[in-house]
């Protein structure tokens, strides 16, 4: 037989195999994902996503964030599904190609018959075994989870068990997956014009794919453009503006004038309900499931004197106090809803820091939190009476999605340092750096001011000498609001807004300004605070990574 002839039955058989590789590791995935649902198991799709994340880069993270929202993690869980049967069709394929060219060979030697049989338990289960080690030797390792997951908190074992419940899955379901293939390619192909469309050559199948490519390399830039001309339509840096720059500070600071409210459609609440308010997680498939009876928060490190351990129980019969404060999450675009505000009830953090006896020396304190997570806060800011240790939102339990049953309150500091599912609080001496600021996010991540325009809405179209209102929020973190100035002109011309009076010192205050449009035009608003101190909005337009998004919030609107 010649050599291209060789090669064209070793690219079919190939072909075949990576089909139906597919089909039986689409198969394991739907088993594996099924086992996590019902018994708790963590699937190797959770184990090598939430290892992942760490190999995306910051700004990557953020812009999907900000394209996709919450929807990102969905699209990430489905990526590293397709990559884990992708990775199982290429080692079917690999193992099929091999087994054509041995089954060749014997055929040249003794004479036996070259014509590839299904393939049997004998053959799916060593491939099996193949998959297993290689997930739990070489790709955790490579992620940093270590042999088998040895560095993971659920153990080696429970590991071990979770990637061979899809492994078993998919050696059983190999040859099934080819049987069937092969019963149901006739029947879908039985047409010339349809075996031409599904022909397994080389050539065709390599152009199809070329042209795929070519297709998503311009859908991907053309999303891009279209993402990017969205956000650059409603933020807007300082060159962009008509009118100069402001000072950086002005003194005194102006004194906030809160009158006279009239609320608005479409304003921003002042509290968020607990289902309106913004989620972001690390984790891929579900977050931790903590039962409060079993529960345990430990306090403790080399900074302590007196470790102790608390009980959910023991928590809630602490000294609590209530407080309202405003999260953002640091990967937040300009005028972005990664934004809520909430009442939290809780203790102190010095307290329990105080009961602990912080050692001479103690420099930060870290938080650990039942995924894995960990973050930390400079010890001045964790004997801030502000920091909570809160178990009630809005009156109620905190949900699964929101830390049940405990978690972090910092005020000031961007959400990623408000440790949810928290197990442990434990007091160092060195730098610790958490999980997000191993990939670059600022630790100090201190709240950016910020202005939001809510009301009107973005390309909406107003009447003519017609009385409207702008209204929004406005954000400092810890640093309070003052005042807001709204431009309609695109910078030129600033008024400034009436003030609703806070909730609290470290919530958003609510702005708005009644506004007449006078001619028949488009209209560039632009909205900017000042802090309590004088400072000015930073005006320069800067994506989230890594130290939060800054710039000014625009709209355009129509008159008509």
């Amino acid at each position: 037989m010649s050599v291209e002839k060789t090669a064209r039955r070793t690219w079919g058989r190939a072909s075949e195999g990576a089909l139906a590789g597919a089909v039986a590791g689409a198969l394991a995935v739907g088993i594996e994902i099924l086992a996590r649902t019902i018994t708790g198991l963590p699937s190797p799709v959770e184990l090598l996503g939430d290892q992942g994340t760490r190999f995306i880069p910051g700004p990557l993270f953020e812009f999907l964030l900000g394209v996709f929202g919450h929807a990102a993690k969905y699209l990430y869980f489905t990526g590293i599904s397709l990559a884990q049967i992708a990775g199982l069709a290429l080692l079917t394929a690999l193992g099929f190609a091999m087994r054509g060219l041995v089954i060749r060979r014997r055929a040249l030697t003794d004479a036996a018959p070259a014509i590839q049989a299904p393939v049997g338990w004998w053959f799916s289960a060593p491939l099996a075994a193949c998959a297993w080690l290689l997930s739990g030797a070489l790709a955790l390792p490579f992620m940093g989870a270590g042999l088998f997951g040895a560095n993971l908190p659920v153990g080696t074992l429970v590991v071990m068990v979770a990637l061979l419940v899809p492994a078993a899955a998919f050696g059983v379901g190999l040859p099934l997956s080819q049987r069937g293939l092969r019963w149901l390619a006739p029947k879908l192909i039985g047409s010339p014009k349809l075996q031409r469309a599904f022909s397994p050559s080389r050539r065709l199948f390599l152009k199809r794919v070329s042209i795929g490519l070519v297709i998503l390399g311009v859908g991907s830039l053309a999303w891009k453009f279209i993402t990017e001309g969205i956000g650059n339509g409603s933020a807007a840096g300082a060159n962009s503006l008509d009118g100069p720059p402001p000072p950086e500070r002005i003194t005194p600071a102006p004194t906030p004038a809160y009158g006279a409210w009239q609320t608005v459609n479409g304003e921003t609440p002042e509290l968020t309900s607990v289902n309106d308010f913004y989620y972001v997680s690390k984790n891929v498939y579900t977050d931790p499931s903590l039962d409060a009876g079993s529960w345990r928060l430990t306090v403790n490190g080399e900074g302590v004197e007196h470790p102790f351990t608390l009980s959910y129980q023991d928590v809630m019969n602490l000294p609590a106090v209530e407080q309202i404060t405003t999260l953002e999450c640091i990967s937040n675009v300009v005028g972005g809803n990664l934004l809520s505000s909430a009442r939290w009830k809780g203790v102190p953090l010095q307290d329990l820091l105080e009961r602990a006896g912080v050692k001479a020396g103690a420099t930060k304190v870290v938080f650990h939190a039942a995924d894995s997570y960990t973050d930390s806060i400079h010890l001045s800011k964790a004997l801030d009476p502000m920091t909570l240790l809160v178990y009630l939102m809005n009156d109620q339990p905190l949900t699964q999605a929101h830390g049940f049953p405990a978690r972090m309150i910092v005020p000031g500091i961007y959400g990623m340092k408000h440790c949810k599912w928290i197990t442990q609080i434990e007091v160092v001496n060195y730098n610790f750096l958490g999980y997000w600021q191993q990939e670059g996010w600022n630790d100090d991540a201190v709240i950016n001011l910020g202005a939001r325009i809510d009301v009107p809405f973005n390309n909406a179209s107003l009447p003519v000498n017609q009385q409207t209102t702008i209204a929004g929020v406005a954000f400092a973190g810890a640093k309070g609001v003052s005042a807001v100035d709204v431009s309609t002109d695109n910078g030129r011309t600033w008024r400034r807004a009436a003030l609703k009076k806070p909730l609290g010192a470290v919530t958003w205050t609510l702005w708005e300004l009644p506004w007449q449009p006078t001619s028949k035009e488009t209209y560039a608003i632009v909205a900017r605070m000042i802090d309590l101190q004088g400072y000015y909005q930073q005006p320069v337009l800067a994506a989230p990574y890594p130290n939060g998004a800054t710039g000014y919030h625009r709209i355009y609107v129509d008159a008509s």
